[in-house]
């Protein structure tokens, strides 16, 4: 069926429907409403109706995938396998390919676990604590070091 506008839809027994508009972009809905979008330029769309909401895919041209959840939780994948977790309170977890973690809170603390299991927390005045697997504790204050153990 061709609509005014030029759009082709498809409809099948199974209740999918498939939209193919002027500009490239091709929109399939199955029958729950779930979507996928393919667009000219290579990034595709899709979307998933869950009981809390609609989760949304989205997959950019340099291999990028972008997950927004109902809550509004965003993660990001990254080609080089960084996983990017925005929460909704502004809070930013980064997983690094090498496995350190990142934790960019919104009160500006930055929490650092490194593969060996060693913690480095940074507070907004600049003061650190290196936390060691052995136990060992480190306090970074700007212009001097003190270290006791545990």
């Amino acid at each position: 069926e061709k609509l005014p506008g030029g759009t082709l839809v498809q409809k099948f027994q199974n209740g999918t429907t498939i939209r193919a508009f002027k500009d490239g972009r091709v929109v399939q809905t199955d029958k729950s409403g779930n979507t996928v979008s393919k667009f000219p330029d290579g990034r595709s769309l899709k979307t998933i109706k869950s009981g809390n909401g609609i989760v949304k895919l989205e997959q950019l041209t340099d291999g990028t995938k972008i997950q927004t959840n109902p809550d509004g939780v965003c993660m990001r994948i990254e080609p080089d396998g960084t996983i990017i977790q925005t929460n909704v309170d502004g809070t930013v977890i980064e997983l690094l390919p090498n496995k350190t973690k990142i934790q960019r809170n919104v009160d500006k603390s930055i929490i650092k676990i490194f593969p060996d299991g060693t913690r480095i927390q940074t507070y907004p005045d600049g003061k650190e604590i290196k936390i060691e697997p052995d136990g060992t504790i480190t306090v970074l204050s700007p212009g001097k070091e003190t270290e006791k153990k545990n």
